[in-house]
């Protein structure tokens, strides 16, 4: 691996990162409009056929009007994930395992 493509990988991981933290800021704060900037207009979501299978920024919609309604107090995510995998031009599946603590009446 050049130089460059060592430096566009680590960028990319970087960007990736910020995205997801983006997307825990988003859903822990209820900011519906934040958590829309992280998905492209035509964005895909699977989060499994039991939970949500649509577009990306539904997926925003419905995390927070369940959080609204289910939760009150305190949202928080901690996020742990492994290496980011950069194949050619484009990223590869990001796995990610999240914690969220919240308070519940």
């Amino acid at each position: 691996m050049s130089d460059t493509d060592s430096a566009r990988a680590l960028a990319d991981r970087a960007q990736i990162a910020d995205l997801i933290h983006r997307y825990c800021r988003a859903v822990d704060r209820l900011d519906v409009p934040l958590g829309h900037s992280i998905w492209h207009d035509d964005a895909w979501a699977d989060y499994g056929p039991d939970v949500y299978q649509g577009p990306g920024k539904g997926v925003i919609d419905r995390v927070c009007t369940q959080h609204q309604h289910a939760l009150h107090g305190t949202r928080d995510h901690s996020l742990r994930f492994g290496p980011l995998w950069i194949r050619g031009a484009k990223a590869g599946r990001v796995r990610l395992r999240q914690y969220v603590r919240a308070m519940l009446p």
